[in-house]
This record gives structure tokens, sequence and C-alpha cells, in this order.
């Protein structure tokens, strides 16, 4: 069972992204789950290139937990372009597309199809800024979705990049 989680969240690592970042010098707020009863300081850490910045997880059913990941992805090109790029590689991988459109720099995508000997389903957002795509993504079982999708779509759907901020060092000059 852990196998097939690992697979499917390594598969969705793959696709899409986003990050939660501090300005430079001052801490995180913890990140709270009030229902789950605990908040912990997040590993506020960015490197170069493309980084999984998150993974959450619902609790599993029927070998599966559905889960929500950002990532951030270096990407030059605009956002039609890693639009053309993310549906030709849903299509080499078989997968089905149910939606998608890019409206205002913001793509977004609902998608299912079999990975791993999993069918599962999918909805991602992506927003570019910078030379890179932040993308938040969310797998489900796809006899899991209609229990679930409507909170992981939702969870997705709240995701936004965070305005950049100068460093604190600069701000003191």
């Amino acid at each position: 069972m852990l196998n097939r989680i690992l697979v499917a969240s390594a598969v969705c690592l793959g696709i899409l992204a986003v990050v939660v970042a501090a300005p430079a010098g001052k801490p995180s707020e913890p990140l709270k789950f009030p229902n789950s009863g605990f908040s912990i300081a997040p590993l506020d850490e960015m490197g170069q290139g493309t980084g999984q910045a998150l993974i959450m997880f619902m609790p599993p059913s029927d070998g599966f937990a559905p889960n929500v990941n950002v990532q951030v992805q270096e990407f030059p090109g605009s956002m039609d372009d890693y639009r053309t790029l993310s549906l030709k590689q849903l299509g080499d991988m078989k997968l089905t597309i149910v939606s998608e459109q890019l409206v205002k720099g913001v793509f977004t995508m609902e998608y299912s199809g079999a990975m791993q000997g999993n069918d599962l389903h999918f909805c991602a957002k992506a927003v570019g800024r910078n030379g890179k795509v932040y993308l938040a993504t969310a797998a489900a079982a796809e006899g899991q979705w209609k229990a679930v999708g409507a909170k992981l779509k939702a969870c997705v759907d709240s995701f936004a990049p965070m305005a950049a901020e100068a460093p604190a060092k600069a701000a003191e000059e």
C-alpha cells in the first residue's frame, strides 16, 4: 500500500508545483491543522531548479491516500508554452483531459487515467512568475474522487504564489 502511495505521489511530482516562502530573515508562521490537533513550522528552503515544496495527505482508503502537492518548476517560457507542454505530456501518458483552461496566466486542468496500475483522478493549478511555474496538484483514486474531489479541488484552487518581496538586507539599506 505504501508503495502505491509513494508511486502516485512521485508521478504527481513530475507534472505540477508551488512554494510557501517568507521574506529572508523572517520566520514563517506555523502551519495549523486544527482538525488533526497540531501546528508545525514549515521547512522553508528554496533550492535551485525544480523542487517539491509541500505534500499533504488525506487518510488513505482502498490502498491510496488522496493528496495535494506543491512544486516550483524552472520554466522560462510563457504559460501558453507550459500549457502546450503539459497537455502533450499527459497525452503521451495516455491520460484523459477532463477540462483545462488558461485564463489571465493561470492554467488549470482536471485529468484522469491509469498510472502504475492505479486509476487516478487529478486536478492542478499552475501560475507562472519570474521564470518559474508554481504548481499545485491534487490526486485521488478514481473511486475516491466523488467523496474527496471537492475538498481536494478547493485546496488546489486556494493556491497562490506569494508576491515577491525584497530580501531583508536590501530593505534595511
